[in-house]
């Protein structure tokens, strides 16, 4: 950085400090799933271990 002129110098100063708000950006954001939430009401009558193995026999393993 120190052997550019002046002016690259700012260009390139400009640019690493897009690149570092673009990531900002991207890591703000969260995960959202679509579908979250919409079969909560069968949480009370299958466990996770249930679903597991429902899984497994769907998959045919």
């Amino acid at each position: 950085m120190q052997t550019l002129p002046p002016d690259l110098r700012a260009e390139a100063i400009h640019y690493i400090d897009e690149l570092v708000k673009r990531s900002k950006m991207r890591s703000s954001k969260s995960f959202r799933c679509a579908a979250e939430g919409t079969l909560a009401e069968l949480g009370s009558k299958y466990s996770s271990v249930d679903l597991q193995h429902k899984a497994l026999e769907w998959r045919g393993a």
